[in-house]
């Protein structure tokens, strides 16, 4: 059996109060009550979506408060829930699953509605610094007596697929979704152990009729979903017959699906919010509300996911169930494989698994009966051939001992389907792991040696020569003569090419002979037939002396014999007179120029002082960075980190265009400036610096950030070049006069909002957007700043942002909003280069 940490949490009967219950628990039983601000922390879920999506574009910015913000979230749910004897409990159960080698299943049930609107997959546990559902596999369960059995089923997993994709709504990657989620299948449809169909009609009436005509396993939904606040429940975008959206909510689907027999046991939804509810309904949610109606188990979105994501998602999802994964199992792995998107990815939290009663196994695989199903298993309905085989398999009675096959080997246990005997990293053996009958053991297999190459090779040919000599009989052979030299003629009258020791032509300028080769005829003995050897060459000319040429010769040694007595006599006295006059040259006393040395300070930011001092300032022309981390707290417990909350300008800010409880600075008794994670500033004069909150009411504060500032005098201001660019929110693209040149990277710091005509006031947005989805780039806040780098693809950029120039050409900035006509207000970019490394 797996090892299981089973909580139930309910209200505790006074407002604030909550109670928790160890159920299930292999290191005993506890319960205690605990205080948890729950509607707080539901206020803070829009936020916590934001910081979600911001962390999609990791090669854009360096992002420290989402990461923050999930995390503090995270520490609060699991030191409310996770303490004293349940704590004991919990830790107790973990040794054992570890020490049996499995993972610890944790079960959430959750009986108040605002309870189950929270995201318990940020479970953070500060002991282990680590983030619970990425360790083990986590499952809210909805409790349920009268839950399905796993399904016995003939081979294979039959699991229907449909992208709904309405023409009237954000555009999704059809055929990439189709493609990744067919090649994490492909093994397992080759073997026949999947069967894939896809659904070409998303209409309600298409996907009627193929839950009436043959019995499914899985539905695997890809499209959009949202949660109706006037219905209080979940909604999918199906697809009408004139091609634009068709809402279809969470309990019509699940009469839908009813309409199948048997009931899919695995609803897969892989859209945005289908796991998202009301505080009101306590299964409002799509993925709950399925589960509620009597599916056994349903994976899907609490908030926004992007295209990457979602496909990742898939893809670790449904391999881990084809090798025989628990559905719990699988989602973990599907976690894991969102994570090496990036490293600072944080949308492997917005998966949740709802599952009804207490089993995870969903499927029990029994040898097929008859024929084995055809494995082109991946063409659309509309498109697949005639059938050639049996019908679709009907579903096997387990107690029926006449559909087991006795020479039938036990067939492997697919699609979380196994029973849970065996540990979460062990498997049985397997008929792939021996091998065929036929298979020829390999033999050992010496390495070759130079004396077994040319024995492979073979000697020459009888009568065959080497370089027009007599016939080589072995390889030495060609180390014997010297190969013709350049400038000597071929049999054809030719020059012959440069050749190397061992015959092979040489480079034009491949450098002289070996020395160790001997100077031998090209030719061997005798030139070949018609040739005529070349000729010799002529002999030195000699010279005969003339009787008077031995006194010339004394004479003309004599007189160099004094001119070099004379020139010695010149030296020495040159050297004698420099001995007793000093002639050095005088030493260099100007002053030597030291560069400046780069220095760093850190300071502590408190959230409740006006004004910090930071320890270093500015002077004419310096060059300082600026770096920030951390989380504050301001009006009574909302949290924000240093690019403040988005979206967020209330009277109380210090700096009206800057989001609240932001990072500001000031030199001196200057205007006060956004600062947010990071910025490079150039300071004009000399005078001090110091930090503060954006906010006025500082009284309800708490916490601080951390700031680095790095002074740069080792750099000109003129090369770090600083400019300020006005981007309207009714224009979509605003050229900034900044080139890109790759390998180089630029630093943008705006500040600013935007409202769009018949808006409010929740509907204004800063650099960093608002919750909603953009319109251009989806995964992005809805009018956040987003960047281009000539006609390149946008990315997000937000309040704060280091560019690496992927490609040369001009940055770009404008909103994430494709109707920017209705739009008013402006973004105030400041844009640098960004500094090099010290």
């Amino acid at each position: 059996m797996k090892t299981v940490f089973e909580l139930e949490i309910s209200t505790g009967g006074a407002p604030g109060a909550w109670s928790v219950r160890v159920v299930r628990s292999a290191g005993g039983g506890a319960s205690r009550t605990f205080e948890l601000d729950v509607d707080t922390l539901v206020s803070q879920l829009p936020n916590l979506e934001t910081a979600v999506l911001a962390s999609v574009v990791p090669a854009r910015r360096v992002l420290h408060a989402p990461e923050a913000a999930i995390q503090r979230v995270g520490v609060e749910l699991f030191d409310a829930v996770f303490r004293d004897d349940v704590l004991s409990a919990y830790r107790a159960s973990k040794a054992i699953a570890t020490e049996r080698r499995e993972a610890l299943q944790i079960r959430l049930r959750l009986d108040e509605p605002s309870l189950a609107a929270l995201p318990w997959e940020t479970l953070f546990d500060r002991t282990e610094a680590a983030y619970v559902c990425r360790r083990d596999p986590l499952v809210r369960q909805i409790d349920a007596p009268d839950a399905l059995p796993a399904l016995d089923i003939e081979p294979p997993l039959r699991i229907l697929g449909m992208v709904s994709a309405p023409s009237n709504l954000p555009r999704l990657n059809v055929e990439l979704e189709r493609e990744q989620l067919e090649s994490a299948l492909e093994r397992h449809i080759d073997e026949g152990r999947v069967y894939l169909e896809w659904l070409e009609d998303t209409t309600w009436a298409s996907l009627h009729e193929r839950l009436l005509a043959e019995p499914w396993h899985v539905l695997h939904f890809v499209g959009h979903g949202d949660y109706a606040a006037t219905a209080d429940e979940g909604v999918l975008a199906f697809t009408r017959r004139d091609g634009r959206a068709e809402l279809v909510g969470a309990s019509a689907l699940a009469d839908l699906l009813a309409e199948a027999d048997p009931i899919p046991r695995l609803v897969v939804l892989n859209s945005c919010q289908s796991a998202s509810g009301g505080t009101d309904d306590l299964l409002s949610s799509t993925a709950a509300a399925l589960v509620r109606s009597g599916i056994p188990a349903a994976a899907a979105m609490q908030f926004t996911i992007s295209d990457d994501a979602a496909i990742a998602f898939t893809e670790g999802f449904y391999a881990a169930l084809g090798y025989g994964r628990t559905v719990d199992e699988a989602v973990r792995s599907g976690r894991i494989r969102i994570l090496g998107l990036s490293s600072t990815t944080l949308e492997w939290v917005t998966p949740v698994l709802y599952v009804r009663g207490t089993d995870t196994r969903l499927f029990t695989m029994v040898p097929p009966s008859g024929a084995r199903p055809p494995t082109a298993a991946m063409a659309p309905a509309a498109e697949r051939p005639p059938r050639t085989g049996p019908p679709a398999p009907e579903q096997a009675d387990a107690g029926d001992p006449t559909r087991i096959d006795p020479e039938t080997p036990p067939p492997e246990v697919a699609a979380g389907v196994g029973p849970e005997t065996a540990p979460s990293g062990a498997r049985e053996p397997s008929h792939e792991d021996e091998p065929a009958p036929d298979a020829e053991p390999l033999r050992d297999i010496e390495p070759l040696t130079v004396g077994d190459l040319s024995q492979v090779a073979g000697p020459p040919e009888a009568g065959e020569r080497a370089f027009g000599g007599e016939p080589a009989h072995s390889s030495e052979a060609l180390y014997e003569s010297e190969p013709p030299r350049a400038g000597r003629l071929t049999h054809d009258g030719e020059p012959f090419p440069a050749l190397d020791a061992h015959g092979n032509e040489r480079p034009e300028h491949g450098g002289p002979p070996p020395d160790d080769v001997p100077p031998v005829s090209s030719y061997g003995d005798e030139p070949p037939h018609g040739i005529e050897p070349p000729a010799p060459p002529p002999a030195p000319a000699v010279t005969k002396e003339s009787p008077g040429t031995p006194h010339r010769r004394r004479v003309l040694l004599a007189v160099a014999g004094g001119a070099a007595a004379l020139l010695l006599v010149v030296v020495l006295a040159i050297v004698f007179w420099s001995l007793g006059n000093d002639v050095s040259p005088p030493p260099d006393t100007s002053p030597t120029e030291v560069t400046p040395t780069p220095a760093t300070t850190v300071t502590a930011v408190s959230a409740t002082e006006a004004w910090t001092p930071a320890p270093a300032s500015c002077e004419p022309g310096l060059v300082l960075d600026i770096s920030a981390t951390g989380t504050v707290e301001y009006s009574g417990g909302a949290t924000s980190g240093p690019n403040g909350v988005p979206g967020m300008f209330p009277a109380t800010n210090v700096v009206p265009d800057a989001a609240h409880a932001a990072l500001i600075g000031r030199v001196g008794d200057g205007a006060p400036f956004y600062v947010g994670n990071g910025r490079t500033l150039i300071c004009d004069d000399e005078n001090a610096l110091a930090f503060g909150l954006n906010d006025t009411g500082l009284a309800d504060n708490a916490g601080s950030y951390s700031v680095s500032v790095t002074t740069r005098p080792d750099l000109d201001p003129l090369v770090v070049e600083e400019t300020s660019v006005t981007v309207p929110a009714n224009v979509a693209w605003t050229e900034t006069g900044r080139s890109c040149t790759p390998g180089s990277a630029l630093r943008v710091t705006a500040t600013g909002q935007t409202s769009f005509e018949g808006g409010g006031d929740d509907d204004r947005a800063g650099a960093d957007g608002n919750a909603r989805p953009g319109t251009l780039v989806p995964a992005a806040p809805h009018r956040g700043l987003l960047g281009r780098i000539g006609e390149g693809e946008p990315f997000f950029v937000g309040s704060s942002a280091v560019i690496q120039c992927p490609s040369e050409g001009m940055l770009l900035l404008g909103p994430n909003d494709k109707g920017v006509n209705d739009n008013s207000g402006e973004y105030v970019a400041t844009i640098t280069h960004a500094l090099p490394p010290l």
